[in-house]
């Protein structure tokens, strides 16, 4: 990115970055990654006649300095087949194929968030979405 060295952990700790050239870099990640899982209710509306599409929509309280100086994703774990997610009126492009995750530093805050997600089938099968939605922190440098 912008032709910059990108390191991203889930842990904290000192890492050495072993680069082509042969140098070394150390790189000093300070917070482990946190999870908060979304566990309020779910609104599920049918979007179409057939079922292939259904809205699921929930409101959830972020606790206050979750994710400070950190990214958040969400982690919207097995969807079947696709979905397309709005973060408090933050819309997001289409997920399509696993990992069903989002970069949602921009939109998620403390206290209330309205999240809602569409998600759509084929034919074959009823739209599902993973079983444990969560938000997790990552120290991006």
């Amino acid at each position: 990115e912008d032709d910059r060295l990108i390191a991203e952990s889930c842990k904290a700790g000192v890492y050495t970055l072993s680069m082509s050239n042969g140098t070394k870099r150390n790189v000093v990640i300070k917070q482990d990654s946190r999870t908060f899982v979304i566990k309020t209710p779910w609104q599920t509306n049918q979007q179409d006649a057939n079922g292939y599409s259904v809205l699921k929509e929930t409101k959830f309280d972020v606790p206050a300095g979750f994710g400070t100086g950190q990214r958040v994703v969400l982690n919207l774990g097995k969807v079947e087949v696709m979905a397309k997610v709005a973060l408090n009126g933050k819309c997001y492009d289409t997920l399509w194929m696993p990992p069903f995750e989002l970069d949602v530093t921009d939109a998620v805050k403390p206290g209330q968030n309205a999240l809602k997600i569409l998600v759509t089938s084929t034919s074959t099968g009823q739209p599902k979405l993973g079983d444990a939605v969560q938000l997790r922190t990552i120290t991006r440098l």
